[in-house]
């Protein structure tokens, strides 16, 4: 994240793979995934964030909640594929009412 300009200094951090994840239990786990998809989005490509948010897309927690389908149509008009955008923009706004 430092490299992509998000971060000022990235000196404390350290890869995940050298330590402990976040461990929250349930959807609240689902839900700082979806995040982490986002920021990875940003700082990597829009395809490797599109991969770990259709990861998500069967897990039971998430259902209902609006930003899943809206984070994947965000990524899949990133990537040009606007019809799939528009497909799954529908049931976001629908789950915002």
């Amino acid at each position: 994240m430092k490299k992509a300009g998000i971060l000022l200094a990235g000196d404390p951090l350290q890869p995940s793979v050298k330590g402990a994840r976040v461990t929250v239990s349930g959807g609240k786990r689902k839900g700082i995934e979806l995040n982490r998809a986002v920021a990875i989005a940003a700082a990597v490509s829009p395809e490797a964030a599109l991969a770990i948010v259709d990861r998500l897309g069967d897990e039971p927690s998430l259902r209902g909640y609006p930003f899943l389908p809206s984070v994947r149509a965000d990524l899949l008009a990133r990537l040009g594929r606007f019809a799939e955008a528009r497909r799954e923009i529908e049931p976001a706004i629908a789950l915002t009412r």
